[in-house]
């Protein structure tokens, strides 16, 4: 018989007024933050694992699947338990802030081969507007700037760059999405180079 791993799996809907929380069986070991799918009565929910608990002294279902290969960072899973302490808000109102859309409907798995083989190029090749952009903003001080620009003038790949040098010099990156309409583009755009 496999050892069994128990976990506290938080749904991302309303379940119970009074618990955010509750616990589920898995076969394989997995880390906090990770999304799965599990079964609630007899309906299935996406849920965050929240917290690695011991053995239970009641029978426990299964967790039925891993949603997504990559997990919630722990910082955020803590930044939603604290959120939901804070502010007297149920764990799931929180997480369905913090996750897109439509996170439990069923996806086509997609592999990394499939959308390299859709574009050739692997580096943006920057016009003389996006070129100067880049320069002006590494020649700032620290702080803000505002690149304005229409819809299709190349903005993306202006951050792209400024993401791969900042990346490049060892540093880190966070993307602030400005509508949450734009977040699978956006996240299709950086996978293609990240």
């Amino acid at each position: 018989m496999k050892d069994m791993h128990y976990y506290e799996v938080a749904p991302t809907q309303i379940i119970r007024a009074t618990s955010a929380s509750f616990t589920y069986a898995s076969e394989q070991p997995l880390v906090i933050g990770q999304l799965v799918s599990i079964e609630v009565g007899k309906k299935v929910f996406a849920g965050i694992i929240i917290a690695g608990v011991k053995k239970p002294t009641y029978d426990t279902k299964q967790i039925l699947a891993v949603i997504e290969g990559t997990s919630l960072p722990a910082p955020l899973v803590s930044l939603a338990l604290w959120l939901s302490s804070y502010y007297a808000t149920h764990l799931a109102t929180v997480l369905q802030i913090m996750l897109p859309r439509g996170i439990q409907k069923n996806r086509r798995a997609s592999s990394p081969e499939s959308k390299e083989r859709l574009r050739d190029r692997t580096k943006n090749v920057l016009n003389k507007d996006q070129l100067a952009a880049v320069e002006t903003i590494h020649k700032m001080s620290p702080g803000s700037a505002l690149l304005h620009g229409i819809t299709g003038s190349g903005k993306t790949a202006v951050y792209i760059e400024l993401a791969r040098q900042t990346l490049a010099a060892g540093k880190s990156v966070i993307v602030l999405v400005p509508e949450i309409a734009l977040t699978s583009q956006i996240v299709d755009e950086l996978s293609q180079h990240f």
